[in-house]
């Protein structure tokens, strides 16, 4: 019997990302019984890794609190052992609880207010609660990503607010702006988690599998990418290749090499010149002034003794002579380079020209199998097969390019690609 092979990934919707974001920090909260926030800033300090911060973090406690904007931590973690305690709550702090009827002073409006109406994290700088909220929005609207790393008000203070802080004291839509940048470096850092291609979805994929996740993934919404780099299904090509390729076609230097090597400049004002035919005295369109095509000297120099108009005794000693031979060989390597991209290119074109008509064949066969109560299902596989196909084919010119042109393997591969 054929078995289904087992999915390597999981496609995620937010909510289910978001029970795993607080599943993650609840774990570390009670591992070192710690309060929410201050599992959330350590996670973060270790890029989210669980492994990583349960090897590494009993080396150096301290070090590391200090790192993650974490105070007062220790002394939770060595109170005797027969002690419980539990994760501090959002209104509860190492600093000293405020009076609700006492009255404070805020360092930031100068306002007098109950103890009821201010805050203070576990560094003891206390503010009022309208203050937080204003600092939480003005974080929000300034600094972006880097919302995540907001500090206490306090001047020099690095102690960080966490989750449970911001749900309590932001605004709704402040806190969901905070919550979705957490998510985001959750999802970017922690190396089992990518975000889906396209834009207008907002799905995370989970790897499964053990060591590189190199797997090709589909999301819910269709789109099918490598989970590695994150680029379109690209076998039997690596994602280091594809990094060259990308970068090849993009590269504007590339066109400034084409246009050197293709011409060679006046002698006299450097003005980029092609010749299609004729001898090798020039004159510039520009300056008007003339010069050698093969030795790039001045005219004045040549003559009957340099060889006459069509050869050139100074050439083969000149520098001209070396950067020709360089010109020759990018040529020959851009004709090469050509030749692949176009049926890249070619094949990449086709798939995309079915899959604008995929809709509509889909819909004609449908309408005839129920016409003539036949089967239709064999065109949309017909149609999967022809899109998948088209794909490999695409890629295995980026394959073949990369290949060396004398090794052995390229006679066994392009009979397969044939």
């Amino acid at each position: 019997e054929d078995e289904t092979p087992i999915k390597q990934y999981k496609v995620l919707e937010r909510a289910e990302l978001e029970r795993q974001l607080m599943s993650t920090i609840d774990r570390v909260s009670q591992m070192l019984d710690v309060s929410l926030d201050d599992a959330q800033n350590l996670l973060k300090y270790f890029g989210w890794k669980y492994e990583k911060l349960q090897n590494t973090y009993f080396d150096k406690p301290e070090y590391y609190l200090d790192q993650a904007g974490i105070k007062h931590a220790v002394s939770r973690l060595s109170s005797s052992s027969s002690s419980s305690s539990t994760p501090c709550s959002p209104s509860s702090s190492a600093a000293s609880a405020p009076k609700p009827d006492e009255l404070y002073n805020c360092m930031v409006c100068l306002e007098t207010v109950k103890g009821s109406d201010t805050y203070a994290l576990n560094c003891g700088h206390r503010y009022c609660l309208s203050c937080w909220q204003s600092h939480f929005s003005v974080s929000v609207k300034e600094r972006g990503a880097s919302v995540i790393t907001t500090r206490c008000m306090f001047p020099g203070c690095t102690l960080k607010p966490g989750l449970t802080v911001w749900k309590r004291l932001a605004i709704p839509n402040d806190y969901e702006r905070f919550l979705y940048f957490l998510l985001k470096d959750f999802v970017e850092r922690n190396g089992k988690y990518v975000f889906c291609v396209n834009p207008q979805c907002g799905r995370a994929i989970q790897f499964l599998g053990t060591g590189k996740p190199s797997v090709v993934v589909e999301c819910s919404c269709g789109a099918r990418f490598c989970f590695s780099c994150g680029m379109e299904q690209h076998n039997p090509v690596s994602c280091e290749i594809m990094g060259k390729w990308k970068e090849k076609n993009s590269d504007e230097s590339e066109s400034l090499k084409l246009v050197n090597a293709i011409s060679k400049p006046c002698f006299h004002c450097g003005w980029p010149t092609e010749r299609n035919q004729g001898c090798n005295h020039m004159t510039c369109k520009m300056c008007h002034k003339e010069w050698c095509w093969l030795c790039r000297g001045d005219w004045k120099t040549h003559g009957q003794h340099t060889g006459g108009f069509y050869s050139c005794n100074k050439y083969d000693a000149s520098e001209a002579k070396k950067i020709d031979d360089w010109a020759n060989k990018y040529l020959e390597d851009t004709k090469r380079f050509k030749h692949y991209f176009e049926r890249y290119f070619n094949h990449d074109t086709a798939r995309r020209q079915l899959a604008g008509m995929a809709a509509n064949l889909r819909k004609a066969a449908f309408e005839y199998g129920v016409q003539q109560h036949r089967s239709y299902e064999a065109v949309g596989e017909a149609i999967d097969l022809i899109l998948e196909c088209r794909q490999v084919l695409k890629y295995t010119y980026v394959y073949g390019f990369y290949l060396p042109p004398d090794a052995k393997e390229v006679a066994f591969f392009e009979y397969f690609q044939a």
